[in-house]
């Protein structure tokens, strides 16, 4: 049965998210020797540079329900309609694997969807903040991190997907009876697949608590005093056999930098010379 990873990436005038696919990609390729098939899902054409970092560049089909969007999120429902594999994982793109997590895959293949339920700080503690996830405590949703999720193609994956993709669609008005209280303010992915898994009845077995990823998002690392972009706060060094030390500590298993312009040119020509 075929596996991989699919990353949808679509580039704004300020950032170049296919550059993050493209350096996630060989992240992959560099500490998952035997699972390491990567699917770019974009819209329009990919640099020659970046093209050898995939296994697949699918054009992201039908209407773009991004196209005026600052985050272009909006056509991440259509991973189902649009992976080549029979197992799926699907990532955001900035991203990076810092260690071989294929042994994941034994425990997702159990089930038909699977989302990553608990994440991480740079010191490999549990956040336990809702700084951000409001919307989830205050309605009882199921705490839904779309940044790693795992599906295969069944039955039950394309129920739960005609549901998401309705979410998506109409988000207002399933946002104000699903979760009224700290309604998010615009479409997130996060709270519409934790919205689509309550409509199912699916809530308590959607997230798993063995898949995980280190989340840089600055409100959450309990910081007292913080600059504006986190790694401000903290020294940072790809080391030439790539791994990532941030704050003294490598980084495992996977690590979700958030801030766009902290993947620096130096650390994508060090992935390139080491996997390429």
């Amino acid at each position: 049965m075929s596996k991989g990873y699919l990353i949808f990436a679509q580039n704004t005038e300020s950032v170049d998210y296919v550059r993050q696919a493209y350096t996630q990609a060989l992240s992959i390729k560099h500490t998952q020797p035997n699972i390491n098939s990567v699917s770019l899902c974009t819209i329009g054409k990919v640099d020659k540079r970046y093209q050898k970092g995939f296994d697949n560049i699918i054009q992201i089909p039908d209407k773009d329900d991004a196209k005026d969007s600052a985050w272009k999120i909006e056509n991440r429902w259509k991973a189902l309609k649009m992976s080549p594999y029979e197992e799926t994982v699907v990532l955001d793109a900035d991203m990076l694997f810092t260690s071989n997590v294929e042994h994941w895959w034994d425990n997702l293949e159990k089930q038909d969807i699977s989302f990553t339920g608990n994440v991480l700080d740079y010191r490999h503690n549990v956040v336990t903040d809702d700084f951000y996830r409001k919307a989830f405590t205050k309605n009882d949703l199921p705490n839904v991190y779309s940044g790693f999720y795992y599906f295969k193609k069944s039955q039950p994956t394309a129920d739960f997907f005609k549901v998401f993709q309705n979410v998506v669609h109409n988000w207002g008005e399933f946002y104000s009876a699903v979760c009224p209280k700290n309604k998010p303010p615009r479409v997130s992915i996060d709270v519409s697949a934790a919205v689509a898994a309550k409509i199912l009845g699916i809530e308590d077995t959607i997230c798993n608590t063995f898949t995980t990823f280190v989340h840089m998002k600055p409100a959450i690392l309990d910081w007292e005093h913080r600059r504006p972009k986190w790694y401000g706060n903290l020294a940072v060094n790809l080391l030439d056999n790539l791994d990532l030390v941030v704050g003294n500590m490598i980084q495992q298993p996977i690590f979700h930098y958030v801030e766009s312009d902290f993947l620096t040119e130096d650390m994508v020509k060090k992935y390139e010379s080491k996997v390429l």
